[in-house]
C-alpha cells in the first residue's frame, strides 16, 4: 500500500518505479492466493488508506460473522444430539434406549445416563452454571459468537445476561424435600420417580400433601408445589435419620441414580432453610448427607468471595475504591479453567466459619499476610439458584470487601491461579457487559455486587431493579 502513496516530490521516473514495485509484490500476493483456490479480484482505487482500510476491514468482519454463525449453528445441533444422549434421565429427551423404546422406567434411564457421561469427569460440571465457551474454543472467537447472539437483544451490552444466567429454572420442575415438617431442599420429578419402590415402602421416604405443611415451606415451594417428599418420616433421632437416609442414599447409588464413581464417603451436615448457613459448633444438624447426593436433594451450598481493591494510584487520600484484584483461574482448574474469578473465592467447607475460611483462603490463594486478612470487611450474601441435571442448586456466597496496601501483590501459593490482574472497576464492568463469556458466572455476580455498593452502577442502568433483585434470588428462608 505505501507503494501507491502519492508524494509532492515524486518525479515521474520515482511514479514509475513505485508503481512497478507494488505491481510486482501483488503478484506474488495473488499467486499464493491463486495457488490456495481462493478466487480474486482486481480493482483501481483512488480512495485514501483508512478508506481502503474500513472497507477491508468490513468485509473481513462480514465474513467472520457469516462462518461464527454458521459454526454457531453447527454447535447448536452438536448440543443438541449430545444432551439427547448425555441427558437421559435428566428431563432431556432421550438417547439411543430410549429412542428404540428400551427404556421403560426411569431407573433404567438413569442408569444409561450414568453410563453415557463420561467417567472421571469433575462432578462439578453437573452442579454449577455451564461454561460459554466450547473447550477447544479460543477466547476471541467464543466473544464474537457471545455479542453476534445477544446482538440486538435486551441484554445486548448489559449486565442482565449475567445475573439472568445464573438464576435459569422453572419452579413448578421442583418439589420441597422435607425432614419432619421443615424444608431442606428440593428435588425434580426424575429424582422423585426413581424413588418410587422406596415411596412404596415408606420407611427412608414419604410423599406428603404440601397443603398439610403450611409455612414451613419457602415462598417457592409455597407458591408452586403440589406435594413434598419427606425423608425419614416419623423418626426424631438426627442420628437415626442420617443412618436410615444413608440407607436411601446407597440404593440410588445401587440404581446408577448416584455414579458410584462420585460418592465421596464425606458426610455434610443439613439445615433447615430457615436457619440458612449455620457455623460449626451452633444448632446441631437435623441429618449429615453423603456430598454427592446434596444436589439430588436441593441442600443449598455455601462459599466465600473477597473483592482486593486498591485507590487511585493519583489520589491515595481518596477512600473510594478504583480498581480490582482479578484472578485468573489455572487451566488446570477442573471447573471455569482459565475464566476471570475474584482475588479470592472458595467454597464453604463443613467444620469451619466463613472467616476462618475467609483467612484460610486469604493465605492460600494469594499469600496475604495475617495483618492485612484481618482488615477485610463482611460486605452481605449473593444468592442464586439455577437447575442443573441433577437438581435445582442453590448457591450462598459470603463476600468481603479487602483494601490492598499500596505495593502488596497476591501472589498463588495453591496453584490454582494462573496470574492476577489489576483491573479499573470501569474495565471490569466494560469486560462483563462485553466478554461474559470470559467469567466465571457467580464471580461476575460478585463483581456487579461489588460495583452497585460502591456507586459505579446507579439507579439508571437498565434493568436495575432485576439486577438487584437477581443478586439475591437464592434467599432461601420461609415466607
Amino acid at each position: 500500500m505505501e507503494n501507491l502513496i502519492w508524494r509532492m516530490d515524486d518525479t515521474t521516473d520515482v511514479l514509475e518505479r513505485r508503481i512497478r514495485e507494488h505491481r510486482e509484490g501483488c503478484d506474488s500476493i495473488v499467486d499464493v492466493f491463486a495457488c490456495s483456490g481462493v478466487p480474486l479480484g482486481r480493482f483501481d482505487n483512488a480512495r485514501s488508506e483508512l478508506e481502503t482500510f474500513d472497507e477491508i476491514f468490513n468485509f473481513l468482519q462480514g465474513v467472520a460473522m457469516a462462518k461464527l454463525r454458521s459454526k454457531s449453528e453447527a454447535l447448536l445441533v452438536e448440543r443438541r444430539m449430545v444432551d439427547a444422549a448425555a441427558g437421559v434421565g435428566f428431563g432431556a429427551f432421550g438417547g439411543p434406549g430410549y429412542q428404540s423404546g428400551g427404556l421403560v422406567t426411569s431407573v433404567s434411564m438413569l442408569r444409561e445416563a450414568a453410563e453415557i457421561l463420561q467417567p472421571g469427569v469433575s462432578d462439578e460440571r453437573d452442579q454449577d452454571v455451564e461454561v460459554y465457551c466450547d473447550p477447544d474454543e479460543e477466547e476471541g472467537m467464543c466473544v464474537l459468537r457471545y455479542n453476534d447472539e445477544v446482538k440486538g437483544s435486551e441484554t445486548e451490552n448489559s449486565l442482565l445476561a449475567a445475573v439472568r444466567r445464573c438464576n435459569e429454572y422453572n419452579e413448578a420442575d421442583f418439589l420441597p424435600v422435607l425432614v419432619g415438617d421443615e424444608q431442606v431442599g428440593w428435588c425434580n420429578e426424575v429424582v422423585l420417580d426413581a424413588l418410587a419402590t422406596q415411596l412404596a415402602v415408606g420407611i427412608s421416604c414419604e410423599l406428603v400433601d404440601r397443603s398439610s405443611e403450611g409455612s414451613g415451606l419457602s415462598s417457592l415451594s409455597a407458591r408452586e408445589a403440589t406435594a413434598a417428599l419427606r425423608l425419614a418420616p416419623g423418626v426424631l433421632s438426627a442420628a437415626e435419620r442420617t443412618r436410615i437416609v444413608a440407607s436411601l442414599v446407597e440404593e440410588m447409588v445401587v440404581d446408577d441414580v448416584i455414579p458410584r464413581s462420585k460418592v465421596r464417603n464425606e458426610l455434610q451436615d443439613v439445615h433447615p432453610l430457615t436457619r440458612g448457613f449455620v457455623g460449626p459448633e451452633s444448632i446441631p444438624p437435623v441429618l449429615r448427607l453423603e456430598r454427592a447426593a446434596m444436589i439430588y436433594f436441593g441442600i443449598p451450598s455455601y462459599g466465600m468471595h473477597i473483592n482486593g481493591w486498591v485507590r487511585h494510584p493519583q489520589a491515595p487520600t481518596d477512600p473510594r475504591p478504583w480498581a480490582l484484584w482479578i484472578a485468573k483461574r489455572s487451566m488446570g482448574k477442573a471447573t471455569y479453567a482459565g475464566l476471570y474469578d475474584q482475588m479470592v473465592a472458595g467454597g464453604q467447607p463443613t467444620g469451619l466459619s466463613f472467616s476462618e475460611n475467609m483467612r484460610k483462603e486469604c493465605e492460600e490463594e494469594a499469600s496475604l499476610p495475617p495483618a492485612v486478612i484481618t482488615t477485610a470487611q463482611q460486605t452481605g450474601l449473593v444468592s442464586y439458584r439455577y437447575a442443573t441435571r441433577k437438581g435445582l442448586s442453590t448457591k450462598v456466597l459470603a463476600t468481603y470487601d479487602l483494601e490492598m496496601p499500596d505495593g502488596l501483590l497476591p501472589i498463588c501459593a495453591d496453584g490454582e491461579v494462573e496470574e492476577f490482574r489489576l483491573l479499573p472497576i470501569v474495565e471490569v464492568l466494560r469486560s462483563i457487559r462485553e466478554e461474559l463469556p470470559l467469567w466465571k458466572p457467580n464471580s461476575a455476580l460478585v463483581c456487579i455486587d461489588f460495583a452497585i455498593r460502591h456507586g459505579f452502577i446507579d439507579f439508571d442502568e437498565p434493568g436495575y431493579m432485576e439486577l438487584a433483585h437477581k443478586l439475591r434470588a437464592g434467599y432461601i428462608g420461609g415466607t
